[in-house]
């Protein structure tokens, strides 16, 4: 990871960090997403009806932690956190 992105992470508390995730990567993502749409949790809501910025939320979701679980944990994300953080623990 280069300096820069650390840096402005550091600096402004967000960065963008491109091509982080492969193609099956982001389709297992899409899958879980849809899985959530089709399976929501007892306070699903969405927010921004019939606009293009319409959105799922679905936070604690009691049926999803096992599958999310799996799908995060075969993702790079613990190596680009610690990357960015510069720190070995990440959980």
């Amino acid at each position: 990871m280069d300096e820069s992105v650390r840096a402005a992470f550091r600096n402004d508390g967000a960065a963008l960090l491109k091509d982080c995730l492969d193609e099956a990567q982001l389709a297992r993502c899409r899958e879980a997403f849809d899985w959530a749409v089709a399976n929501p949790g007892p306070n699903a809501s969405s927010m921004f009806d019939g606009t293009e910025q319409q959105s799922h939320v679905d936070n604690a979701n009691p049926l999803a932690k096992d599958r999310l679980d799996a799908m995060v944990s075969s993702m790079p994300f613990s190596r680009l956190f610690a990357d960015l953080w510069g720190s070995e623990h990440v959980w």
